[in-house]
């Protein structure tokens, strides 16, 4: 994948976005107030005229970003906007005032509706020597594919047809390490389930089919909900926590309260009494969601971005 490079002239301070040889990476618009004077940014996934818009006074942007930008994309409050074939640069001036101190960065549970860190199959890079800059290049890099099982063969070895978020199919067959200390359990690979693995790469099969190859069996995990289901309960959780830190608030009447209680099972949301828990449990659908919500490896999953750029993100044991 093809990354971009903006240069910044107006000072920020840096904080701690994941930074490599090549320069800081910035993934969403909140990367910004990381940035350093001068320092060389690498561009991933965002569109142009996002980061023109954002970005400071008089700011230069190489124009080989992922994402086309369209004539209609660029903000209104814009000017000098120069919207030339993809080989030529673009030099944008945004109207803002100066930002002399960074926005502080929110801490929020991960959505699965980031494209970034929970691709479809197409995004993935190739396991293979191919052309080309690798998408997923820096040793702090997270991502995770999630699937739903559509067919399940355990003849021979462990063989699984799945569809991405955007209804792709895919092959993901398991060739375990031979010295694992870990084990698949089987009896959670079901049709219909959802299936989490961990940095993945596209594999061509020698029977042509294409799909992902497994050797470690630690960066997979089955949730026992479709795809659809477990991109509501992620979306319903993010809406409901924000901003982690704040004050909680009860599931079922909304009033905050620092004397509510963590549901026991999940440990995600909160009920002022024993009612407010009987209501979110039967009409407000907690009873069906916190069966999946108590998997301490989907949890997890809610924080791939805690410590992104130190290290490695792992399911827990």
């Amino acid at each position: 994948m093809q990354s971009a490079i903006i240069i910044l002239s107006l000072a920020m301070l840096a904080a701690g976005a994941p930074k490599s040889g090549n320069g800081v990476v910035v993934r969403s618009l909140d990367d910004l107030a990381h940035v350093g004077d001068g320092e060389v940014v690498r561009l991933k996934r965002v569109k142009r005229c996002e980061f023109a818009a954002a970005a400071p006074e008089n700011a230069i942007v190489n124009k080989r970003g992922d994402t086309p930008t369209d004539c209609e994309d660029v903000p209104t409050f814009i000017t000098n906007w120069y919207h030339h074939n993809e080989s030529e640069r673009i030099i944008a001036t945004p109207q803002m005032p100066n930002i002399t101190t960074p926005p502080q960065v929110e801490e929020r549970l991960t959505s699965f509706a980031d494209t970034w860190r929970f691709p479809e199959f197409e995004k993935l890079d190739s396991d293979q020597d191919v052309v080309g800059t690798p998408f997923y290049d820096e040793p702090g890099d997270r991502w995770c594919l999630l699937a739903e099982i559509t067919d399940v063969s355990l003849m021979l070895r462990i063989r699984l047809v799945a569809r991405d978020r955007e209804g792709e199919s895919l092959v993901i067959a398991f060739y375990p390490d031979n010295d694992a200390t870990e084990v698949l359990d089987t009896t959670k690979l079901k049709v219909g389930h959802t299936i989490a693995l961990l940095y993945p790469h596209q594999h061509y099969f020698l029977d042509g089919t294409q799909g992902v190859r497994v050797e470690d069996v630690s960066t997979c995990r089955v949730f026992p909900v479709k795809l659809a289901e477990l991109f509501r309960i992620n979306s319903g959780l993010c809406a409901y926590t924000g901003t982690l830190g704040t004050p909680k608030k009860c599931h079922s009447c909304g009033k905050e309260d620092p004397s509510v209680v963590k549901c026991g099972r999940c440990g995600l949301y909160y009920y002022c009494n024993k009612d407010c828990q009987t209501l979110g449990w039967n009409q407000k659908g907690h009873k069906q969601d916190c069966r999946v919500l108590k998997d301490p490896n989907l949890r997890a999953l809610f924080k791939i971005t805690v410590g992104e750029g130190e290290h490695r993100f792992q399911f827990p044991r």
